[in-house]
């Protein structure tokens, strides 16, 4: 149960929102900074593990959320310091973004699924009523993400530890 008060006229109220104590704690556990250290899945040509894991960081605060991480087991190559996006190939647009992820919009939480919902990505067609349910576990500091993946066709496991 979360109250508020407010002021309406010269009357102090209290607003009292039935909210069950499983969606506060799970809201309040998932709040915070992340980091994935393991990602690995099943997809049209088998299993796999991303190794070393690239860098991500996944915040999760007051029912929004932003994601971002680069995808696969290698680095995205560092471009020429007078690289201009006009001056791009094809190669180098590919190698650049079709490794990386990045979304943010509200989360939902119910039971032990989270439901993302974007307002902005880098994939164009997601922003348009996309979605994604996860699957979490929260563990102290860890945090393990398991989902379908519409761009695998698979399933997808993202371990994550709490940097804030």
């Amino acid at each position: 149960m979360r109250r508020s008060l407010i002021r309406v006229g010269g009357l102090l109220v209290a607003i009292v929102a039935l909210v069950g104590p499983h969606a506060l704690s799970a809201q309040n556990e998932l709040v915070g900074v992340w980091q994935a250290v393991e990602r690995s899945g099943t997809g049209p040509e088998g299993e796999w593990t991303d190794q070393p894991v690239q860098p991500s960081l996944y915040i999760f605060a007051d029912g929004y959320y932003s994601i971002m991480f680069v995808a696969g087991s290698e680095s995205r190559p560092l471009l020429a310091e007078d690289a201009t996006r006009d001056g791009l190939t094809e190669d180098q647009l590919r190698s650049i973004f079709m490794t990386f992820v990045a979304n943010s919009g509200t989360y939902e939480i119910e039971g032990s699924s989270l439901t993302v919902r974007p307002t902005v990505a880098l994939w164009p067609n997601y922003m348009e009523g996309g979605s994604t349910i996860y699957e979490y576990e929260i563990e102290g500091d860890e945090l393990v993400l398991t989902t379908g993946d519409f761009i695998v066709a698979g399933s997808y496991r993202t371990k994550l530890v709490r940097l804030r």
